[in-house]
């Protein structure tokens, strides 16, 4: 399901945001551009609300922001890394630096968990984080995606 949910325009291997804020503007942006999001500015606003039930931001540098939203128009993830990492509230308070933004149509399907599932053993498969870390061309952590396990 992840390598159908995203495209080369849709990663991002060196992110600009050095902010929680600026990276979820940068990476609504992405999924503005790219037809999945109609309204980038309430597509954040689901983010955030989604982020103050419960951070995710995770360990190992890792964040899956999510958000189901009427703004979406249809399933997506962004993917983006950050080289110098992002302060984000991580359990283990170390910076965030790989980024899989999900976006999901509001109502309907509750795809987002699977989603969310898939990602999650895919990040649990040893060096995965790395790889997508250290990928230096699109194409590359295209590739990594789908592999899969």
């Amino acid at each position: 399901m992840l390598p159908t949910m995203t495209n080369g325009r849709l990663i991002c291997l060196e992110l600009k945001a050095t902010s929680k804020e600026a990276l979820f503007n940068e990476m609504a942006q992405m999924l503005a551009r790219d037809g999945a999001v109609s309204d980038q500015q309430q597509f954040v606003k689901d983010i955030w609300a989604r982020e103050q039930l419960d951070c995710t931001g995770f360990e190992q540098g890792v964040a899956l922001p999510h958000a189901k939203s009427k703004a979406v128009s249809r399933p997506a993830i962004a993917i983006g890394v950050s080289r110098q990492g992002i302060e984000y509230g991580a359990e283990d308070g170390k910076p965030t630096q790989l980024i899989f933004m999900i976006a999901s149509p509001d109502g309907g399907a509750n795809h987002h968990i699977e989603v969310l599932a898939e990602l999650s053993t895919r990040l649990l498969e040893p060096g995965f984080i790395e790889q997508m870390k250290a990928a230096t061309t699109v194409e590359q952590a295209l590739t990594l995606l789908k592999q899969g396990p």
